[in-house]
């Protein structure tokens, strides 16, 4: 049987702080010349006059426009409040809705990269950060040279697109936001460790992705000279991009650290100690006028405890949370809505949406999920996102994947579907998903030290006649691969539970498997492909592969040797020629973007051929792919290599079967 196979998971530890972003020399950036039918700023400092007057005029032309906007929204709602829903960290998938969960605007990265690839770009569009009026603003960087950065703007209608604004060393966009009809950006500027000061700029859009009104904003140069005074930035929600005017106008401050203190700034420069944190182990998770949200994490920054400080008398009051399973998700209205999760077991956690009223003082349970197997690692209230007394978030319903929007405002979820079309989840069109979970404890402590989990296809008795005997062959592979080893324990001894109990995640190893896709090839070859990750401690832990390739007719597990004529060495050689001439494909660009450790085409050869093997394959309605593991061929950080091969080329025809 083949490799044991698992998708990498991320491991992302939250930096809390936007000033850890950027290092090396510090300079303005210049864009004057950046502009296509806008107008340019003027890199001049000596203009500062000139230009507090042009802001002036951009400020009333904003305001002019948002009080249309309010006269022309008969259900009061914003184009500047639309709602993205999409994943926290990724820019993948984009639903744009507005306060109605009526969908504004569907958008994929790929498309979004195609559409730089067709203006013969050499940026690469990275996160995305704002829509209005049907433009798109990403950042993006140039191809091979990861720090030199831009935001631009994107019609995705009109494939039109161009440059707003150049990001030059040691820029970060701390804020970029559309608010009072503009778009509001601030610049982060300078070397991390040295006084950074930030920049404020006014852009007016068009209703066109190349024209823009752009203009040094100075009315918050005091507010901006304090922020200067000081190390960390504690933003009010996930969404670090509001504009500072927006957070000033519905808070009265914003909240910046330096050393173990806190601090909140006012608008006039004016800054006030935070007074009442009870811990300097611990972070600031949210604020409005009123209260301030405080975690307090123990030296292995582990949640321990919550707090409700009074921004004004710093009084200090202790939330009754649980936080086993806490997870922040939103602070609106003085309401703390957070996720408590239960893991008791393994890979299928239940989730709970909470909503904790700081005013009485009482906590309700407003749902609760749990994951649904063979759905793609979706998880119960997966990307679960409250914005303006709204809760959004994905489930599984029907074949496919969903958005789902509730409204909080009476303290009941009644959960609807929008009408957007997700990914469909072909797997449940097969049969369904059965699941194995086992946790070891150690014998002493009762720590669990040893996790896995494996999804298992269960065939529907009308796809084949030996529905049951594949069944049977599946279950028995995943049970192989989650056995723990039978000695797992022999070495434990009643001296490592303190570190066990201090760091139970350190001391754990995890096994996942899920299944990612499920198809019929040659209406009579059924595959199930299986993604895994092993975690065992470390930076990260190892993805790997499976594929399961069963013949309806027989019940009999294949494998591409029992259709590949040829012989191993063959195959081998095959691959690694093909190996070979994608490196050649990266010779132009002197290897630049290469996956590849080496740059020398026979050792290449050499080392594929060495890795190369017939079990290291998955097979779909394209062909076969080879692919080789992370460390292999190339980094951990390239992934898998994977090098497709066509039937033809492999078998001499144009399908798996004869």
């Amino acid at each position: 049987m083949k490799k044991k196979s698992l998708i990498g998971k991320m491991m992302i530890m939250i930096l809390l702080t936007a000033s850890l972003a950027g290092c090396g020399n510090a300079k303005k950036p210049d864009n004057s010349q950046n502009f296509a039918g806008g107008k340019p700023l003027s890199g001049d400092d000596s203009s500062k006059e000139a230009s507090d007057d042009s802001t002036e005029e951009v400020r009333e032309e904003a305001e002019d426009e948002s009080a249309a906007v309010e006269d022309d929204a008969s259900d009061g709602s914003n184009p500047g409040d639309n709602i993205y829903l999409k994943e926290q960290y990724s820019s993948e998938e984009i639903c744009i809705v507005d306060q109605t969960g009526d969908l504004q605007g569907y958008y994929k990265s790929d498309d979004i990269k195609k559409i730089f690839k067709d203006n013969n770009s050499i940026y690469v569009p990275e996160d995305f950060y704002l829509e209005h009026d049907g433009i798109l603003y990403y950042t993006a960087y140039e191809d091979g040279n990861y720090g030199n950065n831009a935001i631009f703007a994107i019609d995705p209608v009109s494939s039109e697109m161009s440059k707003v604004f150049d990001l030059g060393d040691n820029v970060y966009l701390d804020c970029f936001d559309y608010y009072n009809g503009r778009i509001c950006m601030s610049l982060l500027i300078g070397e991390y460790g040295t006084r950074r000061e930030y920049s404020n700029y006014t852009i007016i859009p068009s209703d066109s992705a190349s024209s823009f009104e752009i203009s040094e904003d100075h009315s918050l140069d005091a507010f901006c000279d304090a922020l200067s005074d000081y190390d960390y930035s504690y933003y009010r929600s996930r969404n670090n991009r509001e504009a500072f005017e927006r957070v000033l106008d519905e808070v009265g401050y914003f909240i910046k650290g330096r050393d173990d203190d806190y601090f909140m700034i006012r608008a006039d420069g004016s800054a006030d100690m935070v007074k009442g944190i009870p811990s300097v182990n611990g972070h600031i998770e949210s604020y409005d006028s009123h209260n301030i949200i405080y975690v307090e994490q123990n030296d292995n920054y582990k949640d321990i405890a919550i707090y409700n400080i009074d921004c004004e008398t710093g009084d200090c009051r202790a939330l009754d949370i649980d936080m086993g399973g806490y997870e922040f998700a939103a602070f609106e209205d003085g309401i703390l809505y957070y996720i408590l999760t239960d893991d008791s077991e393994y890979g299928m956690p239940v989730r709970e949406l909470h909503a904790y009223n700081m005013e009485s003082a009482s906590d309700k349970v407003l749902c609760k999920g749990s994951k649904k197997p063979g759905t793609q690692y979706l998880t119960a209230l997966d990307t679960l996102i409250v914005n303006s007394g709204k809760v959004f978030y994905k489930d599984y319903e029907g074949g496919s994947l969903g958005w789902y929007m509730a409204d909080l405002s009476n303290g009941e979820l009644d959960p609807v579907r929008l009408d957007i079309s997700l990914s469909q989840i072909d797997t449940f069109n097969y049969g369904t998903v059965d699941h194995i979970s086992r946790t070891e404890k150690c014998p002493y402590c009762g720590t669990p030290l040893d996790k896995a989990y494996a999804e298992i296809l269960v065939l529907s008795d009308d796809i084949s006649p030996k529905a049951g005997e594949i069944n049977a062959a599946i279950r028995e592979h995943m049970e192989k691969s989650t056995a723990p080893d039978p000695n797992w324990d022999e070495y434990l001894s009643e001296d490592e539970c303190e570190g066990h109990l201090e760091a139970p995640v350190i001391y754990c190893t995890t096994n996942d498997y899920n299944i990612s896709k499920v198809r019929i090839l040659d209406d009579r070859y059924l595959t199930v492909d299986i993604d895994g990750y092993w975690f065992g401690g470390g930076a990260h832990g190892y993805p790997s592969r499976d594929q399961m390739i069963f013949d309806l007719q027989s019940g009999v597990e294949v494998t591409l040797a029992d259709f590949y004529k040829g012989s191993e060495e063959d195959f081998k050689a095959l691959v690694a020629t093909k190996v070979q001439e994608d490196l050649k494909s990266y010779e132009a660009d002197d290897f630049e973007g290469s996956p590849y450790f080496s740059t020398d085409t026979e050792a290449i050869y050499n080392d594929a051929y060495e890795s190369a093997n017939m079990e290291n394959v998955y097979i779909d309605e394209n062909g076969v792919t080879a692919y080789f593991y992370p460390y292999e061929l190339g980094a951990y950080a390239a992934g898998f290599i994977d090098i497709p091969v066509s039937f033809e080329e492999l078998l001499g025809r144009d399908c798996l079967g004869e």
